[in-house]
């Protein structure tokens, strides 16, 4: 098992000094993110050739998860958060409550009720709707 020891002292005084630095104006606990994760941060978003760098997208596309060194965190690999995004997504599922499930029956019972009273009085004013008309607007 490896020795964190250090790694936790200097972690451990590096989110003191920080939170220090911060406390009256950003209300939440800081974490230091765990060397090397990723590595240095890439900080241009263009490579020398002006080509979009990969590594800064790996850090802005990490996710983070706790550290192995206690109080801190680290980044996942690039590619972490938008894997984690998409199982979020999949796994979401919708389903209407009881209540709102039975406001949504009464709706589409009043709709068919109204659409048959539209159809009658039209039919009371104007005749009988023939095959003609239906097929002209493509009605079943």
């Amino acid at each position: 098992m490896t020795d964190t020891t250090g790694g936790a002292q200097f972690y451990s005084a590096l989110q003191s000094k920080a939170m220090a630095a911060v406390q009256d104006t950003f209300k939440s606990t800081l974490y230091p993110v765990q060397y090397p994760a990723q590595g240095d941060f890439a900080w241009n978003w263009q490579n020398a050739n002006q080509v979009f760098n990969d590594a800064t997208y790996g850090y802005a596309n990490a996710l983070v998860q706790p550290g192995d060194i206690p109080g801190t965190v680290q980044l996942s690999p690039a590619g972490g958060f938008a894997n984690a995004y998409v199982g979020l997504l999949n796994d979401l599922v919708f389903q209407l409550s009881t209540t709102d499930q039975a406001k949504l029956t009464a709706a589409q019972s009043n709709a068919t009720v109204q659409a048959g009273t539209i159809v009658s009085d039209y039919q009371a004013v104007y005749g009988p709707i023939t095959d003609a008309q239906r097929a002209a607007v493509g009605a079943p």
